[in-house]
Order: C-alpha cells, then sequence, then structure tokens
C-alpha cells in the first residue's frame, strides 16, 4: 500500500512504499471497474527518507542502524510463505483476474506459472493489451526474447501508444543484439511519455556502449537528469560517457554527484577508482576501488584494477595479492595471468 513502510527481517524501516504502474478496466462481464496492476512498483528508499529530513531540518528522533538484517531460517522462510501466495484460482474468473494472477506470479519468480496465467487471461480476450503485455515480460525474463518481442507486437498492434511496451520492447531489443532498433523503440517511448528519465537512462546506456554515440548519450543522460536529479545511475552514465570522451574532471564531478546520491552504488566507485587511476592518481584510486569492494567483493575487475594501482604505488606484495584474488573469481584469465608475470621480477 502507498505510504506504509517496508521493513527487513529485523522490522526496521527500510522502504516506504511507493506507486505501483497500473490502471483501473471496466470489465463488461461483471459491469465493475477492476484494477490491474502491471510494470514497475516505486519506493522511497530510507536512505532518500533520512536525507531529505537533515536537508529540511525537520526535528525528528530516528534511531538509525547500519548493520545486516538477520538471516531468515529455512524454517522461517516456510511460515512466511502462505502469506505470499496469491489466491486459488476460480472457474468464473475473467481476463483481468487471470492477469493479475499472472503479475502476482511474475513477482513470486514464479515464471512458468506466470506465463500460463497470462495465456488463459488471451484466451479468454485475445485482444487483452494488458495481457500479451505482461506474457512479453514473462517471456524476456525467461530468456526467450523472440517470443517476448511478438507478445510486445501484439501489445502494440492494439495498443500503439503505451510507452510500458515501447519501453521493454526496447530492452529485450538491446538484449538480442539489435541497438539500432533498440534506440528507435525508445525513442518512440519517450515520445509518448517524455518524462520516463528511466528510458532517458536506458537510451543513453544503450548509446554509450553499444553505438559509442558518446554525445547522444550524453543528451539522453541530461534529460534523465533534468526529470530526476537525485537517480545516481544517470549521473554514473554521465560520467562513463564523459570518461569516454576524454572530459575526466567532468566525468569525476559526475562520479562524485553519484556517490553523494547513493553511498552503496558500487559502478560508480569502480569507474571514478578506474578514472583516477588513469590520471595517475593510484592513492585516490585504491580508496574509490576499496569502497566498490566494500560493496561487491565478487567483482574480479575491481580486484584487478586494485593490483595495478598497488603496483603503480610500488606495493608489489599487495599487487599480487590483489591480482590473485580477481583470479580467484575468474580462473585462467589472461589479462590477470599476463599480470601477474609481469608483477613475478618485482617479487
Amino acid at each position: 500500500m502507498s505510504g506504509s513502510p517496508i521493513l527487513d527481517s529485523s522490522g526496521r524501516v527500510i522502504g516506504i512504499h511507493g506507486q505501483a504502474e497500473g490502471e483501473e478496466i471496466y470489465d463488461e462481464q461483471s459491469g465493475n471497474v477492476l484494477r490491474l496492476k502491471s510494470g514497475f512498483s516505486s519506493g522511497i528508499p530510507v536512505g532518500t527518507f533520512l536525507r531529505l529530513v537533515q536537508q529540511g531540518g525537520l526535528p525528528l528522533t530516528l534511531r538509525v542502524e547500519n548493520s545486516l538484517p538477520a538471516q531468515l531460517t529455512p524454517q522461517e522462510i516456510a511460515s512466511i510463505a502462505p502469506a505470499m501466495e496469491p489466491p486459488p484460482a476460480k472457474k468464473n474468473w475473467n481476463a483481468i483476474d487471470w492477469a493479475n494472477r499472472g503479475n502476482q506470479l511474475y513477482r513470486l519468480e514464479r515464471f512458468s506459472e506466470a506465463k500460463t496465467a497470462f495465456e488463459r487471461g488471451i484466451k479468454i480476450k485475445p485482444d487483452f493489451y494488458q495481457a500479451w503485455y505482461g506474457l512479453g515480460q514473462v517471456l524476456y525474463t525467461l530468456g526467450e526474447y523472440e517470443e517476448a518481442l511478438n507478445s510486445y507486437d501484439r501489445t502494440l498492434q492494439i495498443k500503439p501508444d503505451l510507452h510500458l511496451a515501447w519501453r521493454d520492447k526496447g530492452i529485450v531489443l538491446a538484449l538480442a543484439g539489435s541497438p539500432t532498433a533498440a534506440v528507435t523503440a525508445f525513442d518512440r517511448a519517450v515520445k509518448i511519455k517524455q518524462d520516463d528519465y528511466v528510458v532517458w537512462y536506458l537510451r543513453g546506456n544503450l548509446l554509450r556502449k553499444h553505438l559509442q554515440a558518446y554525445q547522444e548519450a550524453l543528451k539522453s543522460y541530461d534529460r534523465a537528469i533534468k526529470i530526476a536529479p537525485n537517480f545516481a545511475e544517470a549521473w554514473t552514465g554521465k560520467g562513463r560517457a564523459l570518461y569516454e570522451v576524454g572530459y575526466y574532471e567532468e566525468a569525476l564531478a559526475a562520479f562524485n554527484r553519484a556517490n553523494q546520491l547513493n553511498p552503496n552504488l558500487a559502478s560508480a566507485w569502480h569507474w571514478r577508482g578506474l578514472l583516477l587511476l588513469n590520471w595517475q592518481q593510484p592513492y585516490e584510486a585504491i580508496y574509490s576501488l576499496d569502497k566498490a569492494l566494500a560493496i561487491t567483493s565478487d567483482n574480479y575487475e575491481l580486484w584487478l584494477i586494485k593490483g595495478i594501482a598497488l603496483a603503480e604505488l610500488g606495493r608489489y606484495q599487495e599487487a599480487v595479492a590483489s591480482a590473485n584474488q580477481a583470479l580467484k573469481l575468474k580462473p585462467n584469465d589472461p589479462e590477470i595471468i599476463d599480470f601477474l608475470n609481469s608483477l613475478a621480477y618485482f617479487n
């Protein structure tokens, strides 16, 4: 429910429920207006709330803890499973009922059952675009990209202005290796809904990573940031695009802004560290890389980059230890092995 707290396993507030994408639909069979949930569900992280409280100077006395929540035991997980179970299907269900069941099962990651539920809805009402869209989401998650694209195409035949379908079609086209077509789909999405900062961000990623169109990517990131100034991922993407074209000072400023907005965003620390290393600032690079490793210690690239930074400082034993950790995570990687061989002379 919007406005209600999100709790961790220790009963601590970690977020606030926001708005879920969806719509109200008139059901001709029952004569009722029914709610259909689809797309994303938004939430406000508690860190954002705390930052806004501080900025607003509100006199709230809050107890803040930074420890990890208690790990649930198998018995505890089993005890809450019934509460997560969707209601049993009924013989008289309409297409909306089946689509809502499909969405529930999709969020529970029971994808095969979700696929069946959406197909049941489509069988009852073949032009029910919401069920076609939901089916596309399931197929996309299952990695069945061609079938997912067929579902999105069917959705858009019925409802050409559904920006969610254009958005997700773009994502699947990118994953399927068709970046130019994906950009076209994203363009259609933002033409329909110009304030969808997620699409502008995804469009920027696509232009930067797959098409090396850095200036266009920067324009997309800037549109995302204009709409959502506190979207740390867009600042990180902008920093990466600026880094790629050699604007190091501007890139560093973008990464710093991302770190301010979300100190737990590993990718921003990662790329900040890489930038500083290439900028001949190994001490500062190691600081950023350690920040990233504290968040995601299983990233072999971070360990390798840290090893390179340590070697530049003449700390060869530490460099070897860091590179060995990288090799442990990615055995037989030629780049890591070459780096370790290059250090043999100094040990």
